[in-house]
């Protein structure tokens, strides 16, 4: 743009500006061009004036016109973008669909196999408990076998707590997979939905394998008053990771209970013996002081500690601080059927079944020692090396 001056062409000042884009005129200046980059589309009035030395304006010009927008923003691509997110969103939800399709097959399997293996599960317990009990009343009325009988009582009395416990979580999962079941045939499942199952699933199982192992360990409880050496299986073990894993998997004993149950034990302490047995040793001195220790809620701790005692054996304690034992009960403890519970389900096996296990199987020592109103501490010594 330019405006003539016959007194002093050079003289010549301008101001513009861009309607649509400035929000007002610019600063007076000689330039006499003015560029624009990077305009949107739209429609667009230039306007410019011009003075001279002496101030006097001269009429305004002005200059309209139109940008359009590029390809990448017309009406035709904006449509071709609508059609294409529809495109990936209806491929989306085919590939979500055959998935889900594809998770409802596999679950269907494992609903199948788990109701087939909870079903077989649940009849075997149903025939275990049978046949404990069947048996339980034979050996009571037998006379010959009185003692043996008393046992199997116990033994029968102990089992029917963790077996019932299976068979309720057997038969909860069982419906449960049932009602997925039928949920599964309506349509697809919700992620929420086949979490929770498999939750479920994961801890019902827990729970049924872990009271069905209870149960077979109390089963075993007359081989193990016998002292059957060929009964459990002999090998080099890491102590401190069998003790955390045995009370990983006793928790439940005293879940409910404020009770707190630890172990001291260093790394690296390595035995060669029984696992079972000496699993089942622990494992009766916990419920013993569970039972004994702390009546009426009480709260309390038991600390089981592990030690090397000279280069040969190991020392293992099994300490609480409960009420403690009467120094006249002391010298009865180990005795079979011996318990000041009976009438809350103690049967006096537990310390009888810990004594044999520990100086026949695992060719040890165990002693007691207690005060009352302190606690109580078992301790047993056994070789780093059981022969088999």
């Amino acid at each position: 743009y330019s405006a003539p001056s016959f007194d002093d062409s050079d003289g010549v000042w301008f101001q513009v500006r861009l309607e649509g884009n400035d929000a007002d005129w610019s600063e007076w200046n000689t330039e006499d061009y003015k560029d624009y980059s990077n305009l949107f589309e739209g429609n667009y009035r230039f306007r410019v004036r011009a003075k001279n030395l002496y101030g006097t304006l001269s009429e305004e010009a002005a200059f309209s016109f139109s940008v359009r927008p590029p390809w990448y923003r017309t009406l035709t691509a904006y449509l071709t973008y609508l059609l294409i997110v529809a495109g990936l969103a209806w491929a989306g939800l085919r590939w979500r669909l055959k998935r889900l399709q594809v998770q409802r097959q596999v679950l269907q399997r494992m609903v199948d196999e788990q109701t087939a293996e909870l079903t077989t599960a649940k009849q075997s317990a149903e025939a275990t408990l049978a046949y404990l009990q069947s048996a339980k009343a034979q050996l009571v009325h037998s006379e010959k076998m009185a003692s043996l009988g008393q046992l199997v009582a116990g033994v029968s009395h102990e089992v029917n707590t963790p077996l019932g416990i299976a068979l309720t979580a057997s038969s909860h999962l069982e419906d449960s997979s049932k009602a997925l079941k039928k949920n599964l045939a309506l349509g697809p499942l919700s992620e929420q939905a086949l979490t929770s199952y498999v939750d479920l699933a994961s801890e019902s199982s827990a729970m049924i394998q872990r009271n069905v192992l209870r149960a077979a360990g109390l089963v075993q409880s007359l081989k193990q008053v016998s002292v059957d050496r060929s009964s459990d299986g002999h090998r080099s073990f890491d102590v401190k990771e069998f003790l955390d894993d045995l009370l990983r998997s006793t928790a439940s004993l005293w879940k409910n209970r404020p009770v707190e149950v630890g172990v001291d034990c260093a790394s690296g302490i390595t035995i060669d013996s029984f696992p079972g047995a000496l699993g089942q040793v622990v494992t009766n001195f916990i419920q013993n002081a569970l039972l004994h220790a702390f009546e009426g809620g009480k709260s309390g701790r038991i600390r089981i500690t592990a030690s090397l005692s000279g280069k040969d054996h190991l020392l293992l304690s099994c300490e609480d601080d409960g009420c403690g034992i009467a120094p006249e009960l002391l010298g009865q403890v180990f005795e079979p059927f011996f318990t000041t519970k009976r009438n809350q389900g103690g049967t006096g096996l537990g310390l009888y079944i810990a004594f044999n296990l520990t100086t026949q199987k695992l060719g040890g020592t165990i002693d007691v020692e207690s005060t009352l109103g302190k606690g109580t501490c078992f301790r047993i010594k056994l070789p780093l090396v059981v022969p088999n």
